[in-house]
């Protein structure tokens, strides 16, 4: 859905009228694409699995926030015993013995 716009040139007000997107220069970017606020879809994405995730692959503008919940776990052997470790909700190992 395009938007009319309008801008202040030096000095000037000119409008634009239906117009989809604006295109800027960016910092250390090769470009900016702005988007009326009310044409986007911002979502929170919560991950359980390590991985890489886009916003086009979850059919959106962008990520509001995202929360990642990934359990840490690795398998090891100590004293030929093969464990499997994790880390508990306060931050230590917890060692479980493979059975």
């Amino acid at each position: 859905m395009s938007k009319n716009i309008v801008f202040i040139n030096n000095g000037t007000e000119e409008t634009w009228q239906n117009v989809d997107c604006i295109r800027t220069n960016g910092a250390g970017v090769k470009t900016l694409d702005w988007l009326p606020e009310d044409e986007t879809s911002v979502v929170t994405l919560t991950v359980t699995e390590n991985g890489t995730y886009t916003a086009e692959g979850a059919s959106v503008y962008g990520f509001g926030s995202v929360v990642a919940n990934i359990p840490a776990q690795i398998t090891g052997t100590i004293n030929n015993v093969q464990y499997v470790v994790t880390v508990d909700a306060n931050g230590y190992l917890v060692y479980t013995p493979v059975a």
